[in-house]
């Protein structure tokens, strides 16, 4: 039993993610039984389900940012999906843009960044002179 850090729906509320302190991920299904358990070494302080699967790959995609200053991405099943992406601080919040297409990422290193679906660095939106606790895209953007 670990505290609750994050948490996150898919888009059809069939599944939800669970972001530990303990470093777990825990995946489970709408009646809360668990489905997949992911290890990471550090808190996981932030995750969030991608809303839009693309019509190539219909896989819902979880983003999670874990206190070893990781960003990841994973399958329903909790196997990865991509790689695995060295941050150099700590990840504090993620949210999606409504189409699904990229999402802002805000930390420790007192910025927010912009990231495509797939997991590429595009740049910094701004920066503040404090770490970024919480980031949220205004909706239909």
């Amino acid at each position: 039993s670990s505290k609750i850090l994050a948490m996150s729906w898919t888009n059809d509320g069939l599944h939800l993610a669970l972001g530990l302190f303990s470093g777990h991920v825990s995946i489970r299904d709408k009646f809360g039984v668990e489905k997949a358990d992911v290890v990471r070494s550090a808190p996981v302080w932030t995750l969030t389900w991608n809303p839009v699967p693309t019509k190539q790959d219909p896989t819902d995609v979880l983003v999670v940012g874990c206190w070893d200053q990781t960003l990841s991405f994973y399958k329903v099943s909790g196997q990865e999906y991509g790689r695995e992406h060295r941050l150099d601080f700590d990840p504090c919040s993620i949210d999606f843009f409504s189409n699904g297409d990229y999402f802002v990422l805000g930390g420790s290193n007192k910025k927010v960044q912009l990231w495509s679906r797939e997991g590429v660095y595009l740049g910094d939106l701004g920066e503040r002179d404090d770490w970024i606790w919480s980031v949220a895209v205004r909706p239909k953007q």
